[in-house]
This record gives C-alpha cells, structure tokens and sequence, in this order.
C-alpha cells in the first residue's frame, strides 16, 4: 500500500512538473510573440515613401506548433492591417465577398472588411511587376489575378472594381458583381455597407 502511495505521489510529481513546463513554453511563445508586433501608426504617413522592410511591421502574430508566425502586417504608410497570407482557392461573388471578410478571424481578430479601391490602389507600385512593394511580406497570388473592391461602379448598375496587381500599373477593372474574384480583406479605414451602398467612415 505504502508503495502504491508513493508511486502515485511520483506521478503527481511528474504531472505538476510537465505542467509547469508546459506554462513556461506557453508564456515563452506568448512573450516571442508580443516581441514580433511593432506599433500600427494612429495617423497614416501619407506623406512618406518606406521601404518594403520599413513600411510592412507585423501587426497579428499566432503560434503553431511552437513556431510564431505573423499572421497579418501593418501598413506603417497608410495604417491599414492586412493578412499576410491568401489562398488562391478562395474565389467568391461581389456579395460572398463582403460576407467573407464580415466574418474573418485572422490570429483570432475580428473585425475585417473588404477594401475599397483607393485602399487596394494604396499598395501599389507602379515600378513594380506584380505591381507591389518589392521585398512585399505577403503571401499572395499575382499572377494575373483580380481582387475584389468595395467599390461600386458609379455609372453601371451590378458592376464593381475589382482590382488587378499582376502588370506593372496595378489595373483597376469594372467588373459584374456575380464573377468570382479573390478577396483580400483589410482592417482599419473605412469600411462599405453592402446593404446600404455607402461609405462608412
């Protein structure tokens, strides 16, 4: 009896120690990852052209598997929060669009909207091919692929921006709101009703 005593009091050892461990890797990852996120800026630096390394910090950072991994960077020029990293499988419509950014959970972070076009237009650059920051972070699709915009078309009734980063110009196209586009949501700025068609600000 005295033994069995003795080798549950071995186990307990062992089950506090392992969690005990298991607290410090949790608060170890936490703390490399609170290292990794820079500061979003209140107010945008329009005014100011950075470097892909400078104007691209991580915003969102998540651990899997032990590792930190940024999840989202923040637009130092602009102060905008974008996802680093797309599926290229992820094709919807105009309305799927909105919803899908309405409902995304990047790094466990809500609060996402589809881009309006002059947010899209903010990442280009036009001495690039595809037309964005070279040295860019994200993980994306380029290669002569249009992204939906929260925009609608002014003039045609069903029709919105979608916008294309693959040439050197990054092309703003006119497009029906039923084609499938990718989606590359945003965090930050203003945000489109697509119920009401207006600007929110």
């Amino acid at each position: 009896m005295r033994r069995q005593q003795v080798s549950w009091r071995s186990t307990g050892t062992v089950f506090v120690s392992g969690c005990v461990l298991l607290l410090a890797l949790i608060n170890s990852d936490q703390a490399q990852a609170a290292d990794k996120v820079k500061d979003c800026p209140a107010v945008p630096n329009w005014g100011i052209k950075l470097p892909a390394d400078q104007r691209f910090v991580p915003a969102l950072v998540e651990v899997v598997g032990g590792f930190v991994n940024v999840a989202a960077y923040c637009d130092r020029e602009t102060g905008l929060v974008w996802p680093r990293t797309l599926s290229a499988r992820d094709i919807f419509n105009w309305e799927q669009a909105l919803a899908h950014c309405a409902h995304l959970s990047v790094a466990g972070r809500m609060g996402w909207h589809l881009p309006l076009v002059h947010q899209l237009t903010s990442l280009v650059d036009t001495n690039a091919a595809p037309a964005l920051p070279p040295g860019h972070p994200f993980n994306v699709p380029t290669d002569s692929v249009n992204y939906w915009s929260a925009t609608a078309s002014a003039r045609l009734s069903g029709r919105v921006v979608g916008m294309d980063f693959s040439g050197t110009s990054g092309i703003s196209t006119i497009m029906k709101s039923t084609t499938g586009l990718h989606t590359w949501c945003v965090r930050g700025g203003q945000e489109f009703d697509g119920n009401t068609h207006q600007t929110l600000h």
